[in-house]
């Protein structure tokens, strides 16, 4: 059994048996493949995104949801340089670097042409009020997330809508990223003693099975505290 631990998210991945054997598909065929199914395509970077979002927001206990809006709609690219820049100028005035993660909503691409520019954000909680009261292109509306169930709904909120392609769609501070630890085991029967090592509980709350075909290949599990 591979387990993947994400300590600092509360959350581990255990693959059932051993990763298979044998060379990668070439680039050639796995963008063959990708082509005759587009739908799956999309949804597997929806994922993604949602899940780097949502273990980046748990590690930095991002409680703060901040939706940024403009007066005057000056369309996606514009949206994304002025909040890029307006992060860069908080950091500055603050003084110190903190991690965020933001994404850019609305605007004419991806069929959301009818709903108006704006940015979805998680940052941590004592920024929220700086952030309110420096945006002036519009409001900057802040919702406080409660628990590490509430940051992990907002994370997929946030990246819900994001185009498929159209290059980076996620940003997150730099400096920050969680790192994942990766174990092997010889047996399922190590795992309890595994997990009460790292999370100082062996019982998630939550536990998620993932299938292939209909056959268990691997599960998810998630804390919504640490004991460690």
């Amino acid at each position: 059994m591979s387990v993947t631990l994400h300590r600092e998210s509360l959350e581990a991945y255990a693959r059932v048996g051993r990763r298979p054997s044998g060379p990668r598909p070439q680039r050639s065929a796995a963008i063959e493949r990708d082509e005759g199914h587009p739908d799956e395509v999309r949804r597997v970077q929806r994922q993604n995104r949602f899940i780097t979002a949502r273990r980046y927001a748990v590690a930095n206990a991002l409680h703060s949801h901040v939706t940024l809006t403009v007066q005057v709609d000056e369309g996606r690219s514009w949206m994304a340089a002025e909040t890029k820049n307006f992060f860069r100028r908080l950091k500055d005035h603050v003084g110190w670097t903190f991690p965020f993660v933001w994404v850019v909503e609305g605007g004419n691409l991806d069929g959301q042409s009818d709903i108006r520019t704006h940015v979805h954000a998680l940052v941590p909680v004592d920024l929220s009020a700086r952030i309110q009261h420096e945006w002036k292109h519009g409001h900057a509306h802040v919702d406080h997330l409660r628990d590490v169930d509430d940051v992990r709904r907002a994370a997929q909120y946030i990246t819900k809508a994001l185009p498929s392609g159209q290059g980076q769609q996620l940003r997150t501070g730099r400096g920050f990223k969680p790192q994942p630890e990766r174990v092997d085991l010889e047996s399922t029967s190590a795992l309890p003693e595994l997990l009460l090592d790292r999370f100082g509980s062996a019982r998630p709350n939550t536990t998620r099975c993932s299938e292939m075909n209909g056959v268990p290949v691997g599960f998810s599990m998630f804390w919504l505290s640490s004991e460690k």
